[in-house]
């Protein structure tokens, strides 16, 4: 993420939901084939860790109050693929 995009601090399993924006990367269709290859194999990689990172990271998550709402995975998927655009 950029420091101009909200941060999902305070959301439970906000890696996951950042490797779901990302998996746009590898659906959508105007993206360069070399790039989907790379961030499928990105993605069967960190989203496993993501997910154990995440569960790690509950009590924060309860203790934190979050700055901002929750992004949907519509809004990281576009984010992904403009950054790649």
């Amino acid at each position: 993420m950029s420091l101009d995009e909200p941060h999902q601090n305070g959301h439970f399993y906000s890696g996951v939901a950042e490797n779901l924006g990302s998996w746009c990367l590898i659906t959508h269709e105007d993206v360069n084939p070399a790039i989907k290859t790379l961030s499928a194999a990105f993605l069967v990689i960190d989203l496993p860790l993501s997910a154990i990172a995440d569960t790690l990271f509950i009590p924060v998550d309860l203790v934190v109050d979050p700055e901002y709402p929750r992004s949907s995975v519509e809004h990281l998927c576009a984010v992904h693929v403009a950054r790649v655009n």
